[in-house]
C-alpha cells in the first residue's frame, strides 16, 4: 500500500536559514511512492516580505519515484516561484492535477520543477496543469531540466495576461525529449516566446501533438526555435496562433547541426523541409526564411532549381545563375557577365532582385517596358525613382534643374516645395516662391497672424525694428504690453513709466493693480508691512491686528497657534486669558462656565466621575449621581457584588449584603452562595468554620469518605475511622479485612501481600509447587531433581542428545547445551547423528568449520582430506577450488607417473584455454615454433598462424626485423604474394585507396602521388589525383595557381570559349583580374592611359569621348572631354548649339550664363539685341525705353505701331519738349488710369511737388492709389507700434513733412540725431499728428535736423 500523507505542515523559515528563503519547505523522505490526496491552498503573504528573493517550494531534495498531486494555489510570488525545486532522483507526476493562480509580484521567474539536476529525468503522465495570472513575468517555463523529459497523455494550460518578457511552452533547453498524445492551450502576451522550447539539445520526438490558442509577441516561435540535434514529427495539430511584431516561425525554425526528420522524409542539416500533410497549421504563420529560401506553411525550403549550402546557410543554384524569386536567371533589364547580373541602362542597380534606376537618376520608362533613366542635375538625388531631390535648399523645376530658394526659405524634400525656415513667417507667394520675414534669433514666427512671437517676459517691437524687448521686473507680456505681475503692484516714477512692486508674501493685487490685499485669513501687520495668517479655526481681525479664535480658544501670537485652555480652565475674552474652576468643578467647554460634583463624585478630566467604592446611576451634562458599596462588596459594572471571597444574603437597589469566606482555608463556591473548604476540610455553616477528615479519608459533598484502597472501622457523628490496605490487594467492608489478588498470599505482620514462585500456585493463603514429576520446593522456589533437566509439559526432561548419566543429564565431546539441545562447539563439526547419539568431530589445525558445520575449510592453498582429518597444500602454478587443486589461468596440466597433477606455465602474451589442457597466443599475436614463443604483429596488421607471420593493412609491407607496417615507396603498389612493393610504370601514379596504378590525362603529368597541369594549362578538376587540365590559347598563360587563364594586357579571359577577346567599348582593364570591368556611370575608356575619363557637367558619353546634353552648348572640347554650359531657365540651346536663346523680352549674356529682363517697352528682341518701340525716337534710360522728347511718352494703346505722344494739349514740341502756355506736366501717370504723362492746370494731388512744370513725388515717396496722394517709404506716427516704444521705433526708413509750398520731403535715418535728458524735440514744420517722438535711452533722445528743419525747434516734455 502507498504511503500517503493526509496532513500538510507548513514549515516557515527565516531569510537567513537559506540563500533563497523558502517561504513553504514541505519535505518527503519516502523513497516509494508519494501520494497527496487532499485539495491545498496557500497564501504566504505573511512572511515573504521579509525575503529578498522569494521561491515558494512544495517539495525540495526528495528521494520519491511517483507522485500523485491535487493542488490549487493562489500564489504571492517575489522574484521566483515553483513547485518543485532542486530534484535529485528520478520522479513522476502522475494522475494529478496542478491548478495555479498567481495574485501577486513582479518580474518573477516562475517554473513548475526548477531546478532537476542532470542525471535525473522528469516525466508527466496523464495530468493536467493549468497556470493563471496577470502579472508581468521575467520568465515562464513548465520546467527546467539538464536530462531526460517525458510527456505523455497530459493536458496543459497557461492564460497569461500579463507580458512575460522570455515564455517557454515547456522549457528553454530540452536534452532528450519525446512528448506525446498531449495538448497544449495558451492564451499568453510575451515580449519573446517559444510554444515549445528554444534550444533542443538532445533527440526530441513530437507524435500526435495539438497547439491551440494565441501566442502574441515581439518574436514568437511555434516549435522549436534552434535544433540541434534530431527532431522527430508525427501528426502534429498546429492551431496556435502566432501574433508576432518582428518574426514569428510556426514550426523549426534553425537546424543547427541535427536534422528535421518528418515522417520518412529526412533532411539533414537544413531548417525546413516538405511537410506531412497531417500537420495542420492555423493563421498568422510568418518564418523568417534563409537567403534564397521559399515559405510553404510555415516551414522554410530551396526551390527544385536549386539546392541548399549547409556552410552559407542559403539557397544556390548550380549554374552560378543567381537565385531570382526561386528561379535561377537573371530579372528583366539585366544581362550575365561573369556570373553575375548587371542591369542595364548604366545608370541602373539591382534591389531586391529588381533593376531601378541609381540614387542619382529617375525612371522615365513605363511599367512593363524597357527600363530608361533621366540622369538628375548634379547634386541631385532621387530616392523616390520618379522624380529628382536637390540638394541643400533648391527645388526641383521640371526643365531637370535645380534652383535656390528665397532668403529665409528652406526645401521641403516631401513636396518640393520652399517654405519659410523656422525663424520666419511668408509674407506673400508669387510664382509658388515664397516672400519670407525673417523673426529675431529668439522669436518664433506666427504664420497665422503674420507676426513673431517673443519668448516670456519679451515683447515685440515690429517689423520695423523687428527685436524682442524684455519687460521691466515683477512684469510679463500680456497681448505684447508689459504689464504688472498677479502678485505685484504698478507705480509709476518720475519719467511715468512702469514700474512694478511684488506684494507682501500672503497678499494679491487688486483688480487695479494698485493695491495689495491680504489673502482670507490673513491680518496685516503695519509694524513689518507683513500679512501674519491666522490659524485654521481663528479668523482675522485687522482693526486689533491680531486673530480671533473660535470655540474659546486662546491665541498665542508666538506660535501663532490657536490653543485650548488648560484642563478645567475657562476662557476670557476680554483679556485672551485662562482661569481655573473652582475645588472639584469642572469647565462646560459649549458654554464656557465651571459646574460642581455631586457626593460620592470627583472631577475626571472634562467632567464628574464616581469613587472607587461607588457606582454610577446616572449622568447628566458630565455631572453623576452616585451611591456607595457595603462592607465586603465592591463596585461592578451598574451595581456592587460581592467581593471574590463572600457570598450574597441580600439585596437592594444594586447594593448587597455579604459574608466573607473563612480566610486561607475556604473558597467561594460556583454560584457564589455557600463556601466550600479546600484540602479535605468540611464546612459548618453555623459557625462559619472548617474542619479537617480524618486519615485515609477524603470530603466529597462536605462530607467525609474512607479512600477506595481503605475500609471503615467505625463512624463517630460524620467522621468515619479507616484501615487502609496494601498494595495487591482490595478492602472488604462487611468482613472488615483485606482480601490479596492473584496468586498472591496476605501477611497480618506488616500487613503485606506476597507472590508466590513460580510452578506454584496460592491455596488457603499458602503456595503449594505444581504437580511435575522430578520437582519438590527448594529454598522457595520449585526445581527439577536431576542435573541440566528441565520442564516440558508435566515432567522434567533432559536436552536432546544428552543421556542421564547418574543423575546428571551429559552431552557428547566436542559439544555444549544450547536451546535444550547439545550442539557441537564452534571449533567442531557435525560428523554423525543416528538416534539421539550426536558425534562430533574437531578441525584440524589451519582450518575451521564450514558456515552449516558439516566439514572443514582448510586455510590458504590447501585442500581438506576427510579421510585423515588434515589439509594438504597444491602444487606449483595451481589453485584450491572447491576442494580441489585447479592448474592458474596462464598455465595447463599434465599428469606426473604417478598421477598427481602438474602445472606448467603458458608462454608470455598467451593463454590457457578452458580445458586447461593447451596455451593459445593472443589475439594480434601469433606462434613461432621454432622457440614456442608468441610475436606481436604491429597496430596495423593481423597474425597469420599458418604461415607463422603478420598480414600489413592498407597494402603496406611487413618488415619482420623491425617489426612494422611500411608503406611502399612514392608511386609502387603492394604484391600480397611476396610481400613486396613494385614500382608503377611511367606515366602513371599509385593509387592507394586500391593498389592500382593510375594514368594521368592529356596536359598533365605525375607529380607527387597524383597529376598535376603542364605548364602551359590550367585545372579544370581534380578527381582521386586525376586532374582533367585545360591549354592555354595563345597570348595567354596559367594564373600562379593554375586555376584559369590570364590573357596579355587589355585582352579578358572568356573560358566558355577557351579564348582572349579585347575588352568591350568603354571597359577597362583590371590588371591581374584577367577581366575587363564597366567605366563608372559617364566615364569613357581611354586606351592610351587604360583609365576610365569622367564626363563633365552638362555632358554624357557618346562613343569614346563625350557630348553636350542637348539643353547645353559646347565651350571647348579637349581629349575627348567636353566643356558644356547648360542653358538658364527660361531659354534654349540655339540652331547651332554655340549659346542659348532667352524667350520673351529677354537677352542672354553668357559671362554669367543668365537671361536678363530687357527695358521696359520694349518692342522685340533681334540677335540677342534688345529693340525698343519707336526705336529712332527712343533711348533707355534706368532700363526703361524713354522718348527723346522731354515729357513724350510712348503711347501703347492709341498708337499702332507704338510711338512718342507728347500729352494732349501740350503737343507742342520746343527747345526738344513738350509745352503748351498755362499747362503742367504730370508724367507719372498716377491719377491716371492708364498711366500715362498728363497735361494739366496745377499739381492737385496732395503731397505731389511741382518741379520746372513737371508734377511728381519728391525722393523716397511713392504714389498711394488708396489715398491718391505721395507717401515717404515709412512713417513714424505716435501711437503706431512705431512709437509705442519710441526708442527702438526710429532708426530705419523715411518719415514726413509739409513744407511751407504745401509739398513734402522725406526724412531720411540720416537726418536724425541723438539728444539729452529725456527730453523731446519737435521740428517747428511738423504737424503735431506726425512728428517724429521719440522716447528715452541711455539718456538719449531724438531730434529732426538737417533737410527737414534749419532750426533746431522747441523743447517739449512728456509725449
Amino acid at each position: 500500500m502507498l504511503p500517503v500523507i493526509s496532513t500538510i505542515a507548513f514549515q516557515v523559515f527565516s531569510a537567513a536559514d537559506f540563500e533563497f528563503c523558502y517561504n513553504f519547505v514541505f519535505e518527503t523522505p519516502f523513497r516509494e511512492t508519494v501520494v497527496i490526496n487532499e485539495v491545498i491552498s496557500f497564501d504566504n503573504t505573511a512572511t515573504r516580505a521579509a525575503c529578498k528573493q522569494t521561491t515558494n517550494v512544495l517539495f525540495k531534495e526528495t528521494s520519491k519515484r511517483i507522485i500523485q498531486l491535487q493542488i490549487t494555489a493562489n500564489v504571492h510570488v517575489n522574484q521566483a516561484f515553483s513547485i518543485f525545486h532542486y530534484i535529485y532522483s528520478d520522479i513522476v507526476i502522475q494522475d494529478s492535477k496542478i491548478d495555479l493562480t498567481l495574485i501577486d509580484g513582479t518580474n518573477a521567474d516562475v517554473s513548475i520543477v526548477n531546478w532537476a539536476v542532470s542525471e535525473y529525468a522528469i516525466e508527466i503522465f496523464q495530468s493536467n496543469i493549468s497556470v493563471t495570472s496577470s502579472l508581468a513575468f521575467n520568465s515562464f517555463m513548465l520546467l527546467n531540466t539538464e536530462k531526460d523529459l517525458l510527456i505523455n497523455r497530459s493536458q496543459i494550460q497557461y492564460a497569461l495576461s500579463g507580458t512575460v518578457s522570455r515564455f517557454y511552452g515547456i522549457s528553454k533547453e530540452l536534452f532528450g525529449s519525446k512528448i506525446e498524445n498531449t495538448t497544449f492551450d495558451f492564451q499568453v502576451s510575451s515580449t519573446k516566446g517559444w510554444a515549445m522550447v528554444e534550444t533542443q539539445v538532445g533527440a526530441l520526438t513530437l507524435k500526435n501533438i495539438t497547439l491551440s490558442g494565441i501566442l502574441s509577441g515581439t518574436d514568437v516561435y511555434g516549435l522549436v526555435d534552434e535544433a540541434q540535434s534530431t527532431v522527430s514529427v508525427d501528426t502534429v495539430i498546429f492551431k496556435l496562433t502566432l501574433n508576432a511584431l518582428s518574426q514569428a516561425c510556426a514550426f523549426v525554425n534553425q537546424a543547427t547541426t541535427g536534422k528535421v526528420t518528418y515522417k520518412d522524409i529526412s533532411y539533414p542539416g537544413i531548417p525546413g523541409s516538405p511537410l506531412n500533410p497531417s500537420i495542420v497549421f492555423g493563421s498568422s504563420i510568418q518564418c523568417p526564411c534563409f537567403e534564397g529560401a521559399q515559405l510553404t506553411k510555415g516551414v522554410c525550403y530551396c526551390t527544385p532549381e536549386s539546392k541548399f549550402d549547409s556552410a552559407n546557410s542559403i539557397c544556390k543554384c548550380d549554374s552560378g545563375l543567381p537565385l531570382m524569386n526561386g528561379l535561377c536567371k537573371c530579372p528583366e533589364n539585366s544581362v550575365l557577365q561573369n556570373k553575375n547580373c548587371v542591369c542595364q541602362p548604366t545608370n541602373s542597380v539591382m534591389k531586391n532582385g529588381v533593376c531601378t534606376c541609381d540614387s542619382s537618376s529617375f525612371q522615365t520608362s513605363a511599367a512593363g517596358q524597357t527600363l530608361t533613366c533621366q540622369k538628375c542635375p548634379d547634386g541631385a538625388t532621387s530616392e523616390s525613382g520618379t522624380t529628382c531631390t536637390c540638394s541643400g535648399d533648391y527645388y526641383y523645376k521640371p526643365d531637370n534643374t535645380c534652383n535656390k530658394c528665397p532668403d529665409n526659405s528652406i526645401i521641403n524634400n516631401i513636396t518640393n516645395v520652399c517654405i519659410c525656415d523656422s525663424h520666419s513667417y511668408e509674407v506673400s507667394s508669387s510664382g509658388g516662391l515664397p516672400t519670407c520675414f525673417k523673426c529675431p534669433d529668439t522669436a518664433t514666427p506666427n504664420q497665422s497672424e503674420k507676426t513673431c512671437t517673443c519668448p516670456n517676459s519679451f515683447f515685440y517691437s515690429g517689423s520695423v525694428t523687428n527685436l524682442c524687448v524684455k519687460c521691466g521686473e515683477n512684469s510679463s507680456v500680456q497681448n505684447n504690453v508689459c504689464v504688472c505681475n498677479v502678485n505685484s503692484y504698478e507705480v509709476s516714477d518720475n519719467a511715468g513709466s512702469l514700474v512694478c512692486f511684488t506684494c507682501p508674501v500672503n497678499s494679491v493685487s487688486q483688480n487695479d493693480s494698485k493695491t495689495c490685499l491680504c489673502n482670507g485669513n490673513f491680518f496685516y501687520k503695519s509694524s513689518d508691512s507683513s500679512c501674519i495668517e491666522c490659524p485654521a479655526d481663528s479668523s482675522p481681525d485687522n482693526t486689533k491686528q491680531t486673530c480671533v479664535c473660535a470655540n474659546f480658544k486662546q491665541y498665542i501670537s508666538a506660535t501663532p497657534a490657536c490653543q485650548s485652555c488648560p484642563l478645567n480652565n475657562y476662557y476670557v475674552l476680554a483679556t485672551n486669558s485662562c482661569t481655573p474652576c473652582p475645588a472639584n468643578q469642572f469647565y462646560n467647554s459649549s458654554n464656557n462656565f465651571c459646574v460642581a460634583c455631586l457626593a460620592n463624585s470627583a472631577v475626571s478630566g472634562n467632567g464628574c466621575a464616581c469613587n472607587s467604592d461607588s457606582f454610577q446611576v446616572s449622568k447628566i451634562d458630565g455631572v453623576a449621581t452616585c451611591t456607595q458599596c457595603l462592607e465586603n462588596s465592591h463596585v461592578s459594572g451598574a451595581g456592587c457584588v460581592c467581593n471574590a471571597d463572600s457570598y450574597q444574603t441580600t439585596i437592594n437597589s444594586g447594593v448587597v449584603t455579604c459574608t466573607q469566606c473563612p480566610p486561607g482555608i475556604s473558597d467561594i463556591n460556583g454560584d457564589q452562595t455557600s463556601c466550600v473548604c479546600k484540602n479535605d476540610f468540611f464546612y459548618t455553616p453555623s459557625g462559619n468554620s472548617c474542619t479537617a477528615c480524618p486519615d485515609h479519608s477524603k470530603v466529597s459533598n462536605n462530607i467525609c469518605n474512607c479512600v477506595p484502597e481503605a475500609y471503615t472501622e467505625s463512624v463517630s457523628g460524620l467522621v468515619p475511622k479507616c484501615f487502609l490496605c496494601p498494595a495487591n490487594s482490595n478492602p472488604d467492608n462487611t468482613t472488615k479485612t483485606c482480601v490479596c489478588i492473584g496468586n498472591f498470599f496476605y501477611s497480618s505482620v506488616g500487613n503485606s501481600c506476597t507472590e508466590c514462585p513460580a510452578n506454584s500456585n496460592v491455596i488457603d493463603n499458602v503456595c503449594t509447587c505444581n504437580v511435575i514429576s522430578g520437582q519438590s520446593m527448594q529454598s522457595g522456589s520449585c526445581q527439577c531433581i536431576n542435573a541440566n533437566a528441565f520442564v516440558s509439559g508435566s515432567a522434567c526432561v533432559c536436552p536432546t542428545y544428552a543421556p542421564l548419566v547418574s543423575t546428571t543429564c551429559t552431552c557428547p565431546a566436542n559439544s555444549v547445551i544450547v536451546s535444550n539441545a547439545c550442539q557441537c562447539n564452534p571449533d567442531s563439526f557435525t560428523l554423525s547423528i543416528s538416534g539421539n547419539t550426536l558425534v562430533c568431530q574437531a578441525c584440524p589445525a589451519n582450518s575451521a568449520p564450514d558456515a552449516g558445520q558439516t566439514t572443514c575449510d582448510c586455510s590458504g592453498n590447501n585442500f581438506y582430506s576427510s579421510s585423515n582429518n588434515s589439509c594438504t597444500a597444491c602444487g606449483a602454478n595451481s589453485t584450491v577450488q572447491n576442494n580441489i587443486c585447479v592448474c592458474n589461468a596462464n598455465s595447463y596440466e599434465v599428469s606426473d607417473n604417478a598421477g598427481s597433477l602438474v602445472c606448467f606455465t603458458c608462454p608470455v602474451n598467451s593463454v590457457s584455454q578452458n580445458d586447461s589442457k593447451t596455451c593459445l597466443c593472443n589475439g594480434n599475436f601469433f606462434y613461432k615454433s621454432s622457440d614456442s614463443s608468441c610475436i606481436e604483429c604491429p597496430a596495423d596488421s593481423s597474425p597469420d598462424n599458418t604461415k607463422q607471420t603478420c598480414v600489413c593493412a592498407n597494402f603496406k609491407q611487413y618488415i619482420s626485423a623491425t617489426p612494422t607496417c611500411q608503406s611502399c615507396p612514392l608511386n609502387n603498389y603492394y604484391e600480397l604474394s611476396s610481400n613486396s612493393c613494385v614500382p608503377c610504370d611511367s606515366g602513371k601514379f599509385y593509387n592507394s585507396s586500391n593498389n592500382v596504378c593510375v594514368s594521368c590525362l592529356l596536359n598533365s603529368h605525375v607529380d607527387g602521388n597524383g597529376c598535376t597541369c603542364d605548364s602551359n594549362s590550367f585545372q579544370v578538376s581534380k578527381v582521386d589525383g586525376v586532374a582533367t587540365c585545360t591549354k592555354c590559347p595563345d597570348a595567354s598563360a596559367p594564373d600562379a595557381g593554375q586555376t584559369t587563364c590570364v590573357c596579355n594586357t587589355y585582352f579578358q579571359y572568356i573560358s566558355a570559349s577557351n579564348t582572349c577577346q579585347a575588352c568591350p567599348l568603354n571597359n577597362f582593364y583590371v590588371p591581374g583580374s584577367n577581366s575587363c570591368s564597366p567605366c563608372p556611370v559617364n566615364q569613357f575608356y581611354d586606351i592610351s592611359s587604360n583609365l576610365c575619363v569622367a564626363c563633365l557637367a552638362n555632358s554624357a558619353v557618346s562613343g569614346t569621348g563625350c557630348v553636350c546634353n542637348a539643353d547645353s552648348y559646347q565651350v571647348s572640347l579637349v581629349n575627348g572631354v567636353a566643356t558644356c554650359t547648360q542653358c538658364p531657365s527660361g531659354s534654349t540651346i540655339n540652331t547651332g548649339k554655340t549659346s542659348c536663346d532667352c524667350t520673351g523680352l529677354f537677352f542672354y549674356t553668357s559671362s554669367n550664363n543668365s537671361c536678363t529682363a530687357c527695358p521696359t517697352y520694349t518692342k522685340e528682341v533681334t540677335n540677342n539685341v534688345c529693340i525698343c518701340h519707336d526705336a529712332a525716337n527712343t533711348q533707355v534710360v534706368n532700363n526703361v525705353c524713354t522718348c527723346k522728347v522731354t515729357y513724350q511718352y510712348i503711347e501703347l494703346v492709341h498708337s499702332t505701331p507704338p510711338s512718342c505722344w507728347c500729352p494732349y494739349d501740350c503737343s507742342t514740341i520746343s527747345n526738344n519738349a513738350c509745352v503748351l502756355s498755362g499747362k503742367v506736366i504730370d508724367p507719372t501717370g498716377s491719377p491716371l488710369s492708364p498711366p500715362s504723362p498728363k497735361c494739366v492746370s496745377s499739381c492737385s494731388y496732395p503731397k505731389v511737388n511741382l518741379v520746372n512744370g513737371y508734377c511728381n513725388c519728391p525722393v523716397g515717396a511713392t504714389w498711394d492709389t488708396v489715398s491718391k496722394s505721395c507717401k515717404c517709404t515709412a512713417q513714424y506716427k505716435y501711437g503706431s507700434n512705431v512709437l509705442q516704444y519710441p526708442f527702438w521705433g526710429i532708426g530705419v526708413g523715411l518719415g514726413w513733412v509739409d513744407d511751407a509750398q504745401g509739398g513734402m520731403r522725406c526724412c531720411s535715418s540720416n537726418d536724425l540725431n541723438r539728444g539729452d535728458n529725456y527730453i523731446y524735440y519737435l521740428c517747428n514744420d511738423i504737424a503735431s499728428s506726425d512728428y517724429a517722438s521719440v522716447g528715452s535711452n541711455n539718456n538719449k533722445g531724438w531730434v529732426c535736423y538737417g533737410a527737414c528743419s534749419p532750426n533746431i525747434g522747441n523743447k517739449r516734455t512728456g509725449n
